[in-house]
């Protein structure tokens, strides 16, 4: 791909203000903007939309954000583009204080790094967030957890764990 082509894709769009229809869109519906990305796939654009809501987002929300975003961005969109919506996925990394309160009560693998710099992973149970601080069950290999209160800024990594049931 020649990065002219690419480059004049990027610089010929009015990418703030197409952040913020899209954003608008989804808000209006719901719904939340997680990533947005874009990429050349032959000679058309491909813009994916990332989104997420409480208690996660289905199929037929990506189907319907995609209806509503295609007739709101048909203008904006230089050339043939292709819209893509999916969600951010179960293993996404936890990133936003947003995204940790969305996650409270669900089980985690959190990797922190103490004062010492010294990084350590486990498992357990968000119980919730307060004062910049995790309220986190940490899952023991015998007996019952232990209760932590870790420092948002010690977070290096946090993902959920998925557990299937038998």
């Amino acid at each position: 791909m020649r990065e002219w082509a690419l480059a004049h894709f990027f610089y010929s769009m009015d990418i703030e203000g197409l952040h913020q229809t899209i954003k608008s869109r989804l808000e209006a519906m719901g719904a939340e903007l997680v990533d947005l990305a874009f990429r050349r796939s032959g000679s058309r654009s491909v813009l994916t939309v990332t989104a997420d809501k409480p208690g996660g987002i289905t199929l037929e929300d990506c189907a319907a954000i995609n209806q509503d975003l295609g007739r709101s961005l048909e203008e904006a969109m230089e050339g043939p583009t292709l819209l893509e919506v999916n969600s951010p996925g179960l293993d996404r990394p936890l990133e936003t204080e947003r995204d940790f309160l969305r996650a409270v009560g669900e089980d985690l693998r959190l990797t922190v790094k103490d004062e010492s710099g010294a990084v350590q992973s486990f498992m357990g149970r968000l119980a919730g967030m307060e004062n910049g601080k995790l309220k986190f069950e940490r899952r023991m290999p015998k007996g019952p957890g232990v209760q932590l209160e870790i420092p948002w800024d010690a977070v290096v990594r946090a993902v959920r764990e998925i557990r299937f049931k038998r």
